[in-house]
């Protein structure tokens, strides 16, 4: 566990647990990231509170530096340089008037409040009220601001509009307040889960693919399988990074939120996404286990967004990798807890489970929790108040488990997958390992690069050596395997297949 961002580290005994928290101290959290292999939920207070003394252990030497700073610069030449009177730097606050938010009030808040009278299921229909109070919204503004001609009120447009949307903030976060959350956009209750509809096999020449649904977000997964020498290998300057026995890229095209748009590579949300989704699934696969002696590549793309679209890719990963027949300890899912604080007591609060787009936007936290029925897997909180205390955290915790235990029902239930598909399917690739001896193992590297395109072309197949007597044949089926072999040792037999 990291405490308040800084580089040193306290050996805690939570097994299966890598965690880095950044706070104010006194239980006061800004920031999470954590990847854990099935961590109980008391795993993680425990570890959230053994951080918060490191923190404010930090904090406290920071304010310490300072104090130190100020007072060597302000007894040195260049403090008291410093000191002379001069003039201040002119700031300009971009913010709207006083009298530009009265007036918005008085032309958005009818509009706010009947905005969500009744739920509007579908992302489209949210969008078509939306649109409809900005036109309403900004035409009785501009009838205030044409006919009483009001004192003080901004000329931007720009800062009209920020008070108009910060009267919808308002009228949103009131109305789940004072209903204890119970009125939410689209009609659900706090803990409900949108309706979900999954489906495997999708593709019948491909590994393993997928495509779940959340309400309107959406995810389609296309998993390829290869040989173990294929992982990904990273490079790092302080240490040696094992090979990745899976890797998920994960896409956020611009149709998948009715835009158009050049495609310029992965920007930083994708790669931050893909990297969420896929710390959620490392820790369940058995890496070691001969039944998967593969490399796992995992396409995610989101074919429609409304909200939590990396939790919506771990459940489309899981379900690829099972339809692949990839060998998992558990199946996992994930979902987003978001968060509505009154404004004058922070010990009031509300937490919708399954957040959309609009109450991410909206509201004051998205805290995307991935696991299994067991334990929790990889966290990413993100949040726009200056904090949240542990109290939410763990209330969060607790409504993140009931909701993913719902979601893994509803994947079984549709697929009829609770575990890796058997018999694999026929296009899956075969892998086998067989005993050689070390003299003849030796020959086989001494070949190099050559022998290996010699095989593949020969054969289709491909081999690697793994161990001192070991060596790995893998191909797209058995007789290109046997093929391989009678190539490699045309004068042996009986070797004997592990």
């Amino acid at each position: 566990v990291t405490g308040g961002g800084a580089s040193a580290n306290r050996y805690i005994s939570l097994k299966g647990l890598s965690m880095t928290v950044a706070g104010l101290g006194q239980g006061r959290v800004t920031m999470i990231e954590a990847g854990a292999s099935e961590a109980p939920d008391s795993m993680i207070m425990e570890a959230l509170e053994l951080a918060q003394p490191e923190i404010e252990a930090r904090i406290e030497l920071q304010e310490e530096l300072k104090e130190q700073v100020m007072k060597e610069a302000a007894e040195s030449a260049v403090g008291a340089a410093f000191s002379l009177p001069r003039k201040e730097s002119e700031w300009t606050i971009l913010e709207p008037t006083a009298a530009t938010r009265e007036v918005a009030s008085r032309a958005a808040a009818t509009h706010a409040a009947a905005l969500f009278a009744r739920p509007h299921v579908t992302k489209r229909q949210r969008e078509r009220v939306q649109t409809q109070f900005w036109f309403n919204a900004n035409r009785d503004m501009q009838q205030i601001c044409v006919q009483e001609k009001p004192e003080g009120v901004d000329a931007s447009d720009a800062l009209r509009q920020r008070a108009i949307h910060d009267v919808l903030q308002n009228a949103i976060r009131e109305s789940s307040l004072s209903n204890a959350g119970q009125v939410r956009p689209d009609g659900r209750e706090l803990d409900q889960v949108r309706k979900i509809t999954a489906g495997v096999d999708l593709f019948p020449g491909v590994h393993g693919s997928s495509l779940f649904s959340r309400g309107n977000t959406q995810v389609l997964c296309h998993v390829a399988l290869g040989p173990r020498w294929q992982e990904q290998r990273h490079l790092s300057y302080t240490e040696v990074v094992p090979s990745k026995p899976l890797t998920l890229n994960y896409s956020f095209p611009p149709y998948s939120v009715n835009r158009t748009g050049n495609i310029f590579g992965k920007n930083r949300r994708m790669v931050g996404h893909g990297a969420l989704a896929e710390r959620a699934l490392a820790p369940l696969l058995l890496r070691r286990d001969w039944s998967m002696p593969f490399t796992a590549s995992i396409n995610a793309e989101v074919t429609g967004s409304d909200g939590s679209s990396s939790m919506a890719t771990v459940c489309a990963a899981t379900l690829g990798l099972m339809d692949a027949s990839v060998p998992l300890s558990a199946m996992a899912a994930g979902l987003s807890i978001g968060l509505y604080t009154h404004p004058s007591d922070e010990s009031k609060f509300v937490l919708p489970v399954d957040i959309l787009g609009l109450e991410d936007h909206f509201g004051d936290m998205d805290f995307k929790i991935a696991g299994t029925p067991t334990g929790v897997t990889a966290i990413q909180l993100d949040i726009k108040r200056p904090y949240i205390t542990l109290a939410v955290v763990e209330q969060a915790l607790a409504r993140a488990r009931a909701g993913r235990q719902h979601i893994l029902e509803q994947m079984v239930l549709q697929t009829g997958l609770d575990k890796p598909r058997m018999p694999p399917k026929a296009c899956l690739p075969i892998a086998r390992r067989f005993v050689v001896p070390p003299l003849v193992l030796r020959g086989l590297r001494a070949g190099g690069r050559d022998l290996r395109e010699r095989i593949q072309i020969a054969t289709g197949a491909e081999f690697d050596v793994i161990d001192d007597d070991a060596l790995r044949v893998w191909a797209p089926t058995l007789e290109q395997v046997n093929a391989a072999l009678r190539e490699l040792f045309p004068s042996q037999s009986g070797l004997a297949d592990h």
